[in-house]
Protein backbone atom coordinates (compact mmCIF):
# COMPACT_ATOMS: atom_id res chain seq x y z
CA UNK A 1 0.00 0.00 0.00
CA UNK A 2 1.11 3.58 -0.69
CA UNK A 3 0.15 6.82 1.01
CA UNK A 4 -1.32 9.71 -0.96
CA UNK A 5 1.95 11.58 -0.50
CA UNK A 6 3.87 8.66 -2.03
CA UNK A 7 1.34 8.40 -4.86
CA UNK A 8 1.85 12.07 -5.73
CA UNK A 9 5.63 11.60 -5.75
CA UNK A 10 5.47 8.45 -7.88
CA UNK A 11 2.97 9.70 -10.45
CA UNK A 12 3.90 13.37 -10.70
CA UNK A 13 0.25 14.32 -10.21
CA UNK A 14 -1.06 17.53 -8.66
CA UNK A 15 -3.61 17.21 -5.86
CA UNK A 16 -6.69 19.34 -6.60
CA UNK A 17 -8.67 18.34 -3.51
CA UNK A 18 -7.96 20.75 -0.68
CA UNK A 19 -7.03 19.37 2.74
CA UNK A 20 -6.60 15.83 1.36
CA UNK A 21 -5.20 13.31 3.84
CA UNK A 22 -1.62 12.76 2.64
CA UNK A 23 -1.05 9.96 5.14
CA UNK A 24 -3.99 7.80 4.06
CA UNK A 25 -2.89 4.67 2.20
CA UNK A 26 -4.37 3.04 -0.89
CA UNK A 27 -4.17 -0.63 -1.83
CA UNK A 28 -4.07 -0.57 -5.63
CA UNK A 29 -5.49 0.51 -8.97
CA UNK A 30 -8.89 -0.37 -10.46
CA UNK A 31 -11.36 0.63 -13.24
CA UNK A 32 -13.40 3.74 -12.50
CA UNK A 33 -16.71 1.85 -12.59
CA UNK A 34 -15.71 -0.88 -10.11
CA UNK A 35 -13.07 0.78 -7.91
CA UNK A 36 -13.49 0.79 -4.12
CA UNK A 37 -12.61 3.46 -1.57
CA UNK A 38 -9.06 2.15 -1.19
CA UNK A 39 -8.40 2.12 -4.96
CA UNK A 40 -6.94 4.60 -7.42
CA UNK A 41 -8.57 5.08 -10.81
CA UNK A 42 -8.30 7.45 -13.76
CA UNK A 43 -10.23 9.05 -16.60
CA UNK A 44 -8.46 9.01 -19.97
CA UNK A 45 -11.47 9.49 -22.27
CA UNK A 46 -14.70 11.47 -22.06
CA UNK A 47 -16.76 8.27 -22.37
CA UNK A 48 -15.79 7.38 -18.81
CA UNK A 49 -16.73 10.73 -17.26
CA UNK A 50 -20.26 9.42 -16.65
CA UNK A 51 -18.84 7.25 -13.86
CA UNK A 52 -17.47 10.22 -11.91
CA UNK A 53 -20.78 10.84 -10.20
CA UNK A 54 -21.14 7.24 -9.02
CA UNK A 55 -17.59 5.96 -8.57
CA UNK A 56 -16.50 4.71 -5.17
CA UNK A 57 -12.80 5.16 -5.96
CA UNK A 58 -10.73 6.79 -3.26
CA UNK A 59 -8.52 8.63 -5.76
CA UNK A 60 -9.28 9.65 -9.36
CA UNK A 61 -6.73 11.03 -11.81
CA UNK A 62 -8.08 13.29 -14.58
CA UNK A 63 -6.70 15.70 -17.17
CA UNK A 64 -8.90 18.51 -15.86
CA UNK A 65 -8.36 20.67 -12.79
CA UNK A 66 -12.12 21.21 -12.49
CA UNK A 67 -13.81 18.82 -10.08
CA UNK A 68 -16.62 16.79 -11.61
CA UNK A 69 -19.13 14.46 -9.99
CA UNK A 70 -18.90 13.21 -6.42
CA UNK A 71 -16.65 15.00 -3.95
CA UNK A 72 -15.99 11.76 -2.06
CA UNK A 73 -12.81 10.95 -3.99
CA UNK A 74 -9.47 12.72 -3.94
CA UNK A 75 -9.03 14.49 -7.26
CA UNK A 76 -5.54 14.37 -8.83
CA UNK A 77 -4.54 16.21 -11.99
CA UNK A 78 -2.12 14.97 -14.65
CA UNK A 79 -1.93 16.08 -18.28
CA UNK A 80 -1.64 12.42 -19.26
CA UNK A 81 -3.74 10.37 -16.78
CA UNK A 82 -3.08 7.12 -18.62
CA UNK A 83 0.68 7.59 -18.18
CA UNK A 84 0.32 8.42 -14.48
CA UNK A 85 -1.89 5.37 -14.02
CA UNK A 86 0.66 3.14 -15.78
CA UNK A 87 3.50 4.35 -13.53
CA UNK A 88 1.40 3.69 -10.43
CA UNK A 89 0.34 0.26 -11.70
CA UNK A 90 3.99 -0.75 -11.98
CA UNK A 91 4.50 0.13 -8.33
CA UNK A 92 1.45 -1.77 -7.13
CA UNK A 93 2.18 -4.74 -9.38
CA UNK A 94 5.98 -5.06 -9.71
CA UNK A 95 7.51 -7.72 -11.90
CA UNK A 96 7.93 -11.11 -10.28
CA UNK A 97 11.40 -11.60 -8.84
CA UNK A 98 13.37 -14.79 -9.49
CA UNK A 99 16.37 -16.26 -7.71
CA UNK A 100 19.26 -17.97 -9.46
CA UNK A 101 18.12 -21.43 -10.54
CA UNK A 102 18.68 -24.11 -13.15
CA UNK A 103 16.05 -26.82 -13.54
CA UNK A 104 17.54 -30.31 -13.81
CA UNK A 105 15.64 -30.97 -17.05
CA UNK A 106 17.25 -28.00 -18.80
CA UNK A 107 19.78 -28.89 -21.53
CA UNK A 108 22.57 -26.36 -21.62
CA UNK A 109 25.50 -26.95 -23.96
CA UNK A 110 29.11 -26.62 -22.94
CA UNK A 111 30.49 -23.14 -23.39
CA UNK A 112 27.20 -21.38 -22.68
CA UNK A 113 27.70 -18.32 -20.46
CA UNK A 114 25.10 -17.72 -17.77
CA UNK A 115 25.21 -14.44 -15.85
CA UNK A 116 24.54 -13.91 -12.17
CA UNK A 117 21.02 -14.65 -10.95
CA UNK A 118 19.87 -16.32 -14.19
CA UNK A 119 16.74 -18.45 -13.72
CA UNK A 120 16.33 -21.37 -16.15
CA UNK A 121 13.04 -23.31 -15.98
CA UNK A 122 12.08 -26.83 -17.10
CA UNK A 123 12.91 -28.25 -20.53
CA UNK A 124 14.84 -25.22 -21.73
CA UNK A 125 17.47 -25.91 -24.41
CA UNK A 126 20.39 -23.52 -24.89
CA UNK A 127 22.91 -24.35 -27.61
CA UNK A 128 26.66 -23.73 -27.70
CA UNK A 129 28.15 -20.27 -27.78
CA UNK A 130 25.13 -18.46 -26.34
CA UNK A 131 25.24 -15.90 -23.52
CA UNK A 132 22.45 -15.12 -21.05
CA UNK A 133 22.78 -11.87 -19.08
CA UNK A 134 22.40 -11.27 -15.34
CA UNK A 135 18.96 -11.71 -13.74
CA UNK A 136 17.41 -12.95 -16.98
CA UNK A 137 14.57 -15.51 -16.73
CA UNK A 138 13.96 -18.23 -19.32
CA UNK A 139 10.57 -19.91 -18.99
CA UNK A 140 9.76 -23.59 -19.75
CA UNK A 141 10.14 -25.24 -23.16
CA UNK A 142 12.11 -22.39 -24.69
CA UNK A 143 14.79 -23.02 -27.31
CA UNK A 144 17.85 -20.76 -27.63
CA UNK A 145 20.01 -21.52 -30.65
CA UNK A 146 23.74 -21.19 -31.23
CA UNK A 147 25.59 -17.94 -30.56
CA UNK A 148 22.53 -16.11 -29.24
CA UNK A 149 23.07 -13.16 -26.90
CA UNK A 150 20.38 -12.24 -24.37
CA UNK A 151 20.91 -9.14 -22.23
CA UNK A 152 20.32 -8.49 -18.55
CA UNK A 153 16.95 -8.65 -16.77
CA UNK A 154 15.20 -10.03 -19.85
CA UNK A 155 12.12 -12.28 -19.64
CA UNK A 156 11.90 -15.04 -22.22
CA UNK A 157 8.49 -16.61 -21.70
CA UNK A 158 7.33 -20.18 -22.38
CA UNK A 159 7.69 -21.93 -25.74
CA UNK A 160 9.76 -19.17 -27.32
CA UNK A 161 12.19 -20.02 -30.13
CA UNK A 162 15.27 -17.84 -30.58
CA UNK A 163 17.24 -18.99 -33.60
CA UNK A 164 21.02 -18.79 -33.94
CA UNK A 165 22.96 -15.50 -33.93
CA UNK A 166 20.03 -13.44 -32.62
CA UNK A 167 20.68 -10.63 -30.15
CA UNK A 168 18.17 -9.67 -27.44
CA UNK A 169 18.76 -6.49 -25.42
CA UNK A 170 18.49 -5.61 -21.74
CA UNK A 171 15.05 -5.60 -20.07
CA UNK A 172 13.38 -7.14 -23.12
CA UNK A 173 10.18 -9.14 -22.64
CA UNK A 174 9.48 -11.88 -25.17
CA UNK A 175 6.05 -13.39 -24.60
CA UNK A 176 4.97 -16.97 -25.16
CA UNK A 177 5.39 -18.71 -28.52
CA UNK A 178 7.40 -15.96 -30.23
CA UNK A 179 9.81 -17.00 -32.97
CA UNK A 180 12.88 -14.81 -33.45
CA UNK A 181 15.26 -15.41 -36.31
CA UNK A 182 13.10 -17.67 -38.46
CA UNK A 183 14.01 -17.77 -42.15
CA UNK A 184 12.77 -14.89 -44.26
CA UNK A 185 10.51 -15.61 -47.23
CA UNK A 186 13.28 -15.65 -49.82
CA UNK A 187 13.06 -17.71 -53.01
CA UNK A 188 14.39 -17.45 -56.56
CA UNK A 189 11.80 -18.35 -59.18
CA UNK A 190 12.41 -19.75 -62.63
CA UNK A 191 10.26 -21.67 -65.08
CA UNK A 192 9.00 -24.70 -63.15
CA UNK A 193 11.64 -23.99 -60.53
CA UNK A 194 11.59 -22.47 -57.03
CA UNK A 195 14.92 -22.31 -55.23
CA UNK A 196 15.35 -21.28 -51.60
CA UNK A 197 17.77 -18.43 -50.95
CA UNK A 198 19.73 -19.33 -47.79
CA UNK A 199 18.85 -16.96 -44.96
CA UNK A 200 22.02 -16.40 -42.93
CA UNK A 201 21.32 -12.89 -41.62
CA UNK A 202 20.49 -12.16 -37.99
CA UNK A 203 17.96 -10.39 -35.74
CA UNK A 204 18.64 -7.60 -33.24
CA UNK A 205 16.08 -6.79 -30.54
CA UNK A 206 17.21 -3.67 -28.66
CA UNK A 207 16.74 -2.73 -24.98
CA UNK A 208 13.27 -2.49 -23.39
CA UNK A 209 11.49 -4.05 -26.37
CA UNK A 210 8.35 -6.10 -25.62
CA UNK A 211 7.00 -8.65 -28.08
CA UNK A 212 3.48 -9.99 -27.55
CA UNK A 213 2.68 -13.67 -27.86
CA UNK A 214 3.24 -15.41 -31.21
CA UNK A 215 5.20 -12.55 -32.76
CA UNK A 216 7.49 -13.65 -35.59
CA UNK A 217 10.66 -11.75 -36.52
CA UNK A 218 12.43 -13.09 -39.61
CA UNK A 219 16.11 -13.07 -40.49
CA UNK A 220 17.21 -12.12 -44.00
CA UNK A 221 19.52 -13.65 -46.58
CA UNK A 222 22.20 -11.36 -45.19
CA UNK A 223 22.46 -8.36 -42.88
CA UNK A 224 20.17 -7.58 -39.97
CA UNK A 225 16.52 -7.31 -39.01
CA UNK A 226 16.31 -4.76 -36.17
CA UNK A 227 13.69 -3.59 -33.67
CA UNK A 228 14.62 -0.37 -31.85
CA UNK A 229 14.59 0.34 -28.14
CA UNK A 230 11.31 0.70 -26.22
CA UNK A 231 9.26 -0.53 -29.18
CA UNK A 232 6.23 -2.66 -28.26
CA UNK A 233 4.55 -5.18 -30.55
CA UNK A 234 1.15 -6.70 -29.89
CA UNK A 235 0.42 -10.40 -30.34
CA UNK A 236 0.64 -12.06 -33.78
CA UNK A 237 2.67 -9.34 -35.45
CA UNK A 238 4.93 -10.44 -38.30
CA UNK A 239 8.19 -8.60 -39.03
CA UNK A 240 9.70 -9.61 -42.36
CA UNK A 241 13.35 -10.10 -43.23
CA UNK A 242 15.73 -7.10 -43.07
CA UNK A 243 13.04 -4.78 -41.70
CA UNK A 244 14.38 -1.97 -39.55
CA UNK A 245 12.03 -0.50 -36.93
CA UNK A 246 12.93 2.58 -34.90
CA UNK A 247 12.43 3.37 -31.21
CA UNK A 248 9.22 3.91 -29.22
CA UNK A 249 6.97 2.36 -31.88
CA UNK A 250 3.66 0.64 -31.10
CA UNK A 251 2.16 -1.98 -33.43
CA UNK A 252 -1.26 -3.52 -32.74
CA UNK A 253 -2.22 -7.13 -33.40
CA UNK A 254 -1.93 -8.74 -36.83
CA UNK A 255 0.30 -6.03 -38.27
CA UNK A 256 2.49 -7.36 -41.07
CA UNK A 257 5.66 -5.65 -42.31
CA UNK A 258 7.09 -7.00 -45.57
CA UNK A 259 10.80 -7.40 -46.13
CA UNK A 260 13.45 -4.66 -46.32
CA UNK A 261 11.14 -1.88 -45.15
CA UNK A 262 12.41 0.87 -42.83
CA UNK A 263 10.20 2.42 -40.16
CA UNK A 264 11.18 5.50 -38.13
CA UNK A 265 10.69 6.37 -34.47
CA UNK A 266 7.37 6.77 -32.64
CA UNK A 267 5.34 5.10 -35.39
CA UNK A 268 1.95 3.68 -34.38
CA UNK A 269 0.25 1.06 -36.56
CA UNK A 270 -3.34 0.00 -35.84
CA UNK A 271 -4.60 -3.57 -35.98
CA UNK A 272 -4.32 -5.47 -39.28
CA UNK A 273 -2.19 -2.80 -40.96
CA UNK A 274 -0.13 -4.17 -43.82
CA UNK A 275 3.09 -2.52 -44.98
CA UNK A 276 4.61 -3.30 -48.37
CA UNK A 277 8.23 -4.30 -48.96
CA UNK A 278 11.21 -2.04 -49.78
CA UNK A 279 9.52 1.19 -48.66
CA UNK A 280 10.01 3.54 -45.72
CA UNK A 281 7.78 5.25 -43.16
CA UNK A 282 9.19 8.36 -41.51
CA UNK A 283 9.05 9.06 -37.79
CA UNK A 284 5.89 10.28 -36.02
CA UNK A 285 3.37 8.56 -38.27
CA UNK A 286 0.11 6.93 -37.17
CA UNK A 287 -1.70 4.51 -39.50
CA UNK A 288 -5.30 3.52 -38.78
CA UNK A 289 -6.44 -0.07 -38.47
CA UNK A 290 -6.86 -2.27 -41.59
CA UNK A 291 -4.98 0.23 -43.74
CA UNK A 292 -2.44 -0.78 -46.37
CA UNK A 293 0.78 1.16 -46.76
CA UNK A 294 1.91 0.47 -50.32
CA UNK A 295 4.29 3.40 -50.81
CA UNK A 296 6.83 5.44 -48.87
CA UNK A 297 5.46 7.93 -46.31
CA UNK A 298 7.69 10.99 -46.04
CA UNK A 299 5.63 13.33 -43.85
CA UNK A 300 4.57 12.83 -40.21
CA UNK A 301 0.83 12.62 -39.63
CA UNK A 302 -2.18 10.33 -39.49
CA UNK A 303 -2.89 8.04 -42.45
CA UNK A 304 -5.79 5.78 -43.31
CA UNK A 305 -7.17 3.62 -46.10
CA UNK A 306 -5.93 1.34 -48.84
CA UNK A 307 -3.63 2.60 -50.10
CA UNK A 308 -3.02 4.68 -46.96
CA UNK A 309 -3.36 8.44 -47.51
CA UNK A 310 -3.50 11.45 -45.13
CA UNK A 311 -6.53 11.12 -42.88
CA UNK A 312 -8.43 14.15 -44.25
CA UNK A 313 -7.98 12.93 -47.81
CA UNK A 314 -9.33 9.54 -46.75
CA UNK A 315 -12.35 11.12 -45.03
CA UNK A 316 -13.19 13.13 -48.14
CA UNK A 317 -12.97 10.00 -50.30
CA UNK A 318 -15.40 8.22 -47.98
CA UNK A 319 -17.89 11.08 -48.31
CA UNK A 320 -17.55 11.11 -52.12
CA UNK A 321 -17.98 7.33 -52.29
CA UNK A 322 -21.24 7.51 -50.35
CA UNK A 323 -22.54 10.08 -52.85
CA UNK A 324 -21.77 7.97 -55.91
CA UNK A 325 -25.11 6.04 -56.01
CA UNK A 326 -27.06 9.32 -56.03
CA UNK A 327 -24.84 10.75 -58.78
CA UNK A 328 -25.36 7.64 -60.95
CA UNK A 329 -29.13 7.91 -60.49
CA UNK A 330 -29.00 11.53 -61.66
CA UNK A 331 -27.09 10.50 -64.79
CA UNK A 332 -29.87 8.08 -65.71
Amino acid sequence: MFSLKEILEISGCECITSNADLIKKYRGVAPIESAASEDISFISASTYEKFLSTTKAGVVITSSKESVGSSSYVHLYHQNPNLAYAVLSQKFHPRRQFSEFRHPSAVIAEGVTLGKGVHIMANVVIEEGSKIGDQTVVFPNTFVGRNVTVGERAEIRANVTIESDSMIGNDAVIHASCVIGSDGFGYAIGKNQVEKIPQFGYVVIEDHVELGSSVTVDRGAMGETRIGKHTKLDSKVHIGHNVKIGSYCLFSGFVGIAGSTTIGDRVILGGHVGVSDHISICSDVMVGGKSGVSGTIKKPGIYMGFPAVPIMEWKRSVVYTKKLPKLFRKEK
